[in-house]
């Protein structure tokens, strides 16, 4: 006859039911403390998602803890965002004085001043047709240079600007993202934390979810936020590293294309306006029209 069972044996299979039914009541508690606590994440993680996102709508800047990260931040993005803001303001401008040189089509001014010098010199004079061929001459050259400038204005200087300007929206993404897994990590933490002061399975039970205890659950869920964090570090600093070496010359190619194209542009005007110089010497020649 096997003798029974002490007393103070209260654990594993062999103890008393009531005290395994608490002790599985217990579990279950926490389990759904735990449940309860990632649905707050979650939460709190989407709340965190539209205010970043309202941040980025707004032009708010991110925050960046890492002081290294936050110095190539502030020197490889926005620094070099002030700068590109300059180029492409000149550029804007440079686009405005374009369209305005090409108002009003110079060719709609040729009937007219035809229909003046055939008054004075007889129809179809010659100074009147060298005229009106002159100014149209004229307005299919400054069209020309005004796409052709255009062509350029997008290919040499917004296009390279626009990219870099993409790859900064790259790296605040990634850090607003950053932010988001650092709060997921925070809570993870302090649920391993809360967890390993003796709120572990006592029943030697598996969890409802089949997946081990809350514990080993909340340590799998803390270890995966922080490979993803450390991905995510790794990620901009490489990003950061790469616009390092790119920083001068991002700024300084378009800013040189911009100047070059200027000065292509008003060099083009020249040209087409020289001819028309010389049709209006001759055309200010003409008496006034008399009318009787």
């Amino acid at each position: 006859m096997q003798p029974p069972a002490e007393e103070g044996d209260g654990s594993g299979a062999a103890a008393p039911i009531t005290k395994l039914s608490r002790l599985a009541l217990k579990d279950a508690l926490l389990e759904l403390e735990i449940a309860a606590r990632k649905t707050r994440d979650a939460s709190s993680s989407a709340v965190l998602q539209l205010f970043q996102s309202a941040e980025k709508r707004f032009g708010l800047e991110v925050e960046i803890p890492d002081p290294a990260l936050r110095n190539l931040f502030q020197l490889h993005v926005l620094a070099v965002e002030e700068l590109l803001a300059q180029v492409r303001s000149q550029a804007l401008a440079t686009l405005e004085a374009i369209e305005l040189w090409s108002l009003p089509p110079l060719g709609r001014a040729a009937p007219a001043l035809r229909v003046l010098s055939d008054c004075e010199l007889g129809d179809d004079c010659a100074v009147g047709l060298e005229v009106a061929a002159d100014l149209k001459e004229a307005e299919r050259s400054v069209l020309q240079a005004r796409d052709r400038c255009i062509g350029r204005l997008s290919a040499e200087v917004f296009a390279p600007m626009d990219q870099r300007l993409h790859t900064h929206e790259q790296i605040r993404e990634a850090l607003r993202q950053r932010r988001r897994l650092g709060k997921f990590a925070d809570s993870a933490r302090l649920a391993v934390a809360t967890l390993r002061k003796g709120e572990v399975a006592e029943t030697g039970l598996r969890s409802l979810s089949g997946m081990g205890g809350p514990l080993e659950e909340a340590e799998a869920r803390l270890k995966e936020d922080m490979q993803r964090a450390s991905q995510l570090d790794e990620q901009v600093l490489l990003q950061l590293m790469q616009l390092k070496n790119t920083s001068v010359d991002v700024v300084k190619v378009p800013w040189a294309s911009l100047v070059q194209i200027q000065a292509e542009y008003f060099m083009a005007q020249q040209v087409a306006w020289a001819p028309l110089g010389e049709a209006f010497d001759d055309y200010g020649g003409l008496a006034s029209v008399q009318i009787t």
